[in-house]
This record gives structure tokens, sequence and C-alpha cells, in this order.
């Protein structure tokens, strides 16, 4: 899949819509995931990281509309798991560590 402008668009707005929203609380997390595997939408409030990718790849038409954003999780978009079904042909790339410097390097 090539990826054209206005995937890039897409997923600019997507980042840019979600950027004013908090971060939930664990317990937060866990609601608004189990309530997007009963196919409720949370979106709107706080969103968790998964539900950011969700959420742009929705916009981008790489993910179905169904279930909502907020009933993935991380490993739903790993490739070890592969549990999403992507549109358009798209594919996950390799998976990358992120490696956070020691508190005391700031």
């Amino acid at each position: 899949m090539t990826r054209t402008p206005a995937l890039n668009d897409a997923a600019l707005r997507a980042v840019a819509d979600a950027d004013s929203n908090a971060f939930p609380s664990p317990p937060g997390v866990f609601r608004d995931w189990l309530l997007g595997k009963l196919h409720i939408a949370t979106r709107g409030r706080r969103m968790d990281c998964a539900e950011i990718v969700a959420v742009t790849d929705q916009r981008m038409g790489l993910l179905p509309p169904t279930p909502p954003a907020n009933a993935y999780t991380p490993g739903d978009f790993s490739t070890e798991h592969e549990k999403v079904r992507l549109l358009q042909g798209a594919t996950l790339g390799p998976q990358r560590e992120l490696v956070m410097p020691e508190a005391d390097a700031f």
C-alpha cells in the first residue's frame, strides 16, 4: 500500500484532535476498553495510546469503524499478535522497542 498525502492529512488531523484529550487513569483505561468490547464508544473524553492509534487508523480508512477505537489494546497492533484486520492492503511494519532514559539522566 502506498501512503498518500490524503492518508497523511487524515493521520495529522486525528492526532491533532486527540492532542487535547487527557490520558485516563488505569481504571478508566480498563472501563473504556471493556465498553469498547461491548461496542460502546467512549471517544472524546480521555484516550489511551492504543485508542489514539485506532482512531488514526480508522480516519485513514485502514481500520473498520467497528469495533470502536476504545476496543483495542496495544497488543492488537503488535506484529506478534496481529489481531487487527487492516484494510486497503495495509500491513503492520516491524516492531520497534522504545527505551526510556534513566530518570536521573534528565
